[in-house]
Formats: structure tokens, C-alpha cells, sequence
């Protein structure tokens, strides 16, 4: 049983005895959302628990057809990454928007990424 957070009394507390401690409630932000828990000392201790991302996606015309560009982050700006693709026809550009989503909620999952914001514009 490793240390998984420390209060500032020197208590410290496993992932299996952090859900002993009382619930006090969580906190969010535009980057994360927390846990806080009570310490026995009296103290409100918190533990990251998702980072929070945006995702959006845009359908823009393009010379060979359509290009759709997903741009994903938080408001941290070295936690971006986007991606463009092109496409022949803007039913395959819709399609590839539907199966993104897909992939990414299933990432985030994972991850422990919370998707707040996931768009489509010019669609």
C-alpha cells in the first residue's frame, strides 16, 4: 500500500484509505476537478481526480474537398494537440467527425480526461 496523498498534520493516506475519509465535496475549475476529503485533524485535503479537456471539431472547405480539424486541450497550452485530415465529400468528413468522438470519449475514459466542451462548427 503505497502513499497516494499526505495531509499537511504528517497523516498520510493510501487509495484505500482516502475513501475511509469523510466526503466533503468536490471542486472545479477550467483545468481540473478535485476530490476533497476531511482529515481527522480537521483539515480538507483534495486529489485531483479528472483533468478537464475541450474538444472541438470544424468541417472547412478545401480546393480537394473538405478538411476536418480537431483541436484538443486544456487551458494548459502545452496540452494541445490537434490533428486536420482531408476528405473527398462532406458526408465522409461527418463521418469522420462521428467516429473522432467516439474514439475520444472512449480515450478520456480511460485517461481520466472529462471532455467539457465538444462541439462541431461550420456543419
Amino acid at each position: 500500500m503505497g502513499v497516494f496523498k499526505v495531509c499537511g498534520c504528517g497523516r498520510s493516506y493510501s487509495r484505500e484509505t482516502w475513501s475511509d475519509l469523510v466526503l466533503a465535496g468536490e471542486q472545479v475549475d477550467e483545468v481540473e476537478r478535485s476530490e476533497l476529503r476531511h482529515c481527522p485533524c480537521g483539515s480538507t485535503i483534495a486529489v485531483r481526480i479528472a483533468v478537464r479537456a475541450t474538444v472541438t471539431y470544424a468541417i472547412e472547405e478545401s480546393p480537394k474537398g473538405f478538411v476536418v480539424v480537431r483541436q484538443a486541450g486544456t487551458r494548459e497550452p502545452e496540452r494541445h494537440v490537434g490533428w486536420a485530415r482531408h476528405y473527398s465529400t462532406r458526408r465522409h468528413a461527418e463521418e469522420a467527425i462521428r467516429h473522432a468522438r467516439r474514439s475520444d470519449t472512449g480515450a478520456a475514459t480511460r485517461l481520466g480526461v472529462e471532455i467539457v466542451d465538444d462541439e462541431t462548427s461550420g456543419t
